[in-house]
């Protein structure tokens, strides 16, 4: 489950990322910026935490605070489209490179531990 809400998740910031290029009212950009600011951050705690790759841990971060609605960064419209598009490629490249495979791994183990720790009692009753 997890995994599936964490790649749905960057590719809706990347889609509204990428249309953001077109004009928009100004309501627009502030979701924008909430949308993309709360998944980069997401996405900064699961590279980090669960695939362990620090490195796109560190630009998720800034990432997020560049977008922050509480402390916006302002800058020209056109300043703002080559922005946009390089987060969007850096949020569709995490999806190969920030895999939360951990989750599953960790929880697959666990479950199968679980089924190997247990033993029926004699006679394969139940008393």
């Amino acid at each position: 489950m997890t995994k599936t809400l964490s790649v749905i998740a960057r590719l809706a910031a990347s889609a509204v990322l990428l249309w953001a290029l077109a004009p928009h009212p100004y309501s627009y950009y502030q979701l924008l910026r909430v949308l993309v600011c709360g998944v980069s951050a997401y996405t900064a705690w699961l590279s980090v935490e669960v695939a362990e790759r620090r490195p796109w841990g560190g630009s998720f971060a800034a990432i997020a605070l560049l977008v922050s609605p509480l402390l916006p960064v302002h800058l020209i419209r056109s300043s703002w489209a080559p922005v946009d598009v390089g987060v969007a490629v850096a949020f569709v490249a995490s999806l190969y490179f920030v895999r939360p495979r951990e989750i599953a791994r960790l929880a697959a183990g666990e479950q199968k531990k679980l089924l190997i720790d247990y033993r029926p009692p004699r006679g394969g009753k139940l008393q």
